[in-house]
């Protein structure tokens, strides 16, 4: 690890750099492991000796989001009322509108932004597919990242990017280009992978692979897989339909992967992802991201 940032430029909410060593993790000790003693990995969608796809986006953080966004309403609303009262209070007890004014202008700046805050927190997690899996593809060392324009924005959610919604952009990373780092979100670590221009740390982009609190183990695990070092568990499970899809098809779609991709993602060797790509066009179409519109 790193006492500072070997990234430029340097990414908000850093915290530490990860090296990308499978010995520099390896205690022999490991906090998840199946009836086997092999490796388990958090999030697994699938897994086989070619490919395996994390899953980055739960049923429970998208339930949490949900009631943040409808707090931080509530919470725009009591202030408006005490301030609404506190213009009522001035004007019949004291006939003072200074109070009243000064009331009038705060309304005018909380209210709304309170509003545009809480829907477009609450849109995003509403409007984030089912999940935003990335694949790893150790036969042809690419890397496949199902990217939704919302998944970077926190805290901002620029016009252009809810208008987007759910529309992925679909981005591929070559394995050798790909660095680790850990990023805070609140009081949890998370394991994000920065793309690097070829020997150097000029980060081109950057994407999330877990916030798991042991993220350790969760980087070791996806090296050894990359690199064939071990026995890994391919234990996977896939999260049942979010509760909000029932109410509308349009809140936690399902994942669709463009075929050509899909397929790309899966191949078993250099030659047979050179077919696919040759096929449906994705010659030397890695980074900027393939900008493949969502299918419904």
């Amino acid at each position: 690890m790193f006492n500072s940032t070997r990234y430029t430029p340097k990414i908000w909410g850093w915290t530490k750099d990860l090296e990308k060593s499978i010995s520099r993790y390896d205690s022999g000790t490991r906090f998840k492991q199946d009836k086997q003693g092999r490796p388990c990995l958090k999030g697994m969608r699938y897994a086989d000796d070619t490919y395996c796809e994390v899953g980055r986006f739960s049923n429970s953080d998208r339930t949490f989001y949900i009631l943040i966004g409808l707090l931080i309403f509530i919470v725009g609303l009591i202030i408006a009322s005490i301030f609404l009262y506190a213009i009522v209070v001035s004007i019949t007890r004291t006939g003072s509108i200074g109070v009243a004014l000064l009331a009038v202008g705060f309304n005018a700046i909380v209210i709304p932004s309170f509003g545009i805050y809480a829907t477009g927190y609450t849109i995003r997690s509403l409007m984030l597919p089912a999940d935003i899996p990335v694949r790893f593809n150790r036969q042809t060392g690419k890397v496949y990242v199902y990217d939704p324009q919302l998944n970077k924005h926190y805290i901002w959610f620029p016009w252009k990017v809810l208008i987007r919604m759910a529309t992925p952009d679909i981005k591929v990373f070559e394995w050798d280009n790909l660095s680790a780092f850990s990023r805070h979100k609140g009081v949890v670590n998370e394991l994000w992978l920065a793309a690097c221009k070829p020997g150097t740390f000029e980060v081109i982009d950057y994407f999330l692979v877990c916030d798991e609190p042991v993220l350790y183990d969760e980087w070791l695990w996806i090296m050894e897989y990359m690199s064939f070092a071990r026995e890994l568990s391919y234990e996977s499970e896939v999260q049942p339909t979010h509760w909000s899809h029932e109410i509308n098809p349009r809140f936690a779609s399902p994942i669709i992967w463009p075929e050509g991709v899909d397929k790309a993602s899966k191949a078993r060797s250099k030659a047979e992802l050179a077919e696919i790509e040759k096929q449906y066009d994705l010659v030397d179409k890695m980074y900027p991201p393939y900008n493949i519109e969502h299918q419904a």
